[in-house]
């Protein structure tokens, strides 16, 4: 698997508005991605996005405050944050080596984004994308 630093500066630092690898990082309370990202490039009519994600996992839409969370594996992503019905994951994506998936806590009305390194998509409930699906989005 790459270094954790080169996944943080290419999952994360690229597009972000508070500046660049390692003067701005500061760990996340889980996982192993950076607590200060936040996604600063904007998009003309569709606002801002997650530079670097594939559509229907780039886009913060209405969740301005949308933060995306990296796990090195599959067993740190269930230690830390486990689906069930205050965390529902609602689309999974094999991006690559990584496990991309959107979901959305009902109890706080936020949504969330998590990447998982070295998961495994199988483990994951929700509806699967297709490239076609990411093909076939605007």
């Amino acid at each position: 698997m790459e270094n954790f630093e080169t996944v943080i500066k290419g999952l994360q630092c690229v597009g972000c508005a508070s500046g660049d690898y390692p003067t701005c990082f500061a760990q996340s309370s889980i996982g192993i991605g950076c607590k200060n990202h936040v996604a600063g490039t904007m998009v003309s009519s569709i606002g801002r996005i997650f530079l670097g994600l594939p559509k229907g996992f780039n886009r913060l839409g209405e969740c301005d405050n949308l933060k995306l969370f990296i796990f090195e594996n599959q067993a740190q992503h269930i230690e830390q944050c486990s689906y069930d019905k205050w965390n529902v994951p609602v689309w999974k994506y094999q991006y690559g080596n990584y496990v991309l998936v959107r979901g959305f806590m009902p109890r706080l009305n936020k949504g969330f984004l998590h990447i998982i390194l070295d998961g495994q998509i199988g483990e994951i409930k929700c509806y699967e994308v297709t490239e076609s699906d990411i093909d076939a989005m605007d």
